[in-house]
């Protein structure tokens, strides 16, 4: 049998991105990377939190460091994989259910 992967639907991804995103805001050292990296501020957030590149950003942030990723799998008892097909998902790297934008 084949292992297929399974992917999130919009609502899915952009909701992993957010619990990603807290996970990172509140630790220091994870924020001041990602601010360092992206170059989006504290107070950018608000207004950027409903985007998809944003968030799409945020899980490139958890996929650029093994441990960083497995801290914040870990924190949200999922598996890493999850992360990566969320992040192509929001990327629009994956067909998505019709009807979804």
């Amino acid at each position: 049998m084949k292992n297929k992967s399974v992917f999130p639907d919009m609502d899915g991804a952009e909701n992993l991105a957010l619990a990603a995103l807290r996970f990172v805001a509140a630790d220091r050292q994870y924020w001041s990377e990602f601010e360092t990296m992206s170059g989006i501020t504290p107070d950018m957030v608000a207004e950027l939190a409903g985007e998809r590149g944003f968030l799409s950003g945020i899980l490139d942030y958890l996929l650029s460091s093994d441990s960083l990723l497995l801290a914040f799998t870990g924190n949200a008892a999922i598996a890493p994989q999850e992360v990566t097909n969320a992040r192509h998902v929001l990327a629009g790297d994956i067909p998505t259910q019709a009807g979804e934008a």
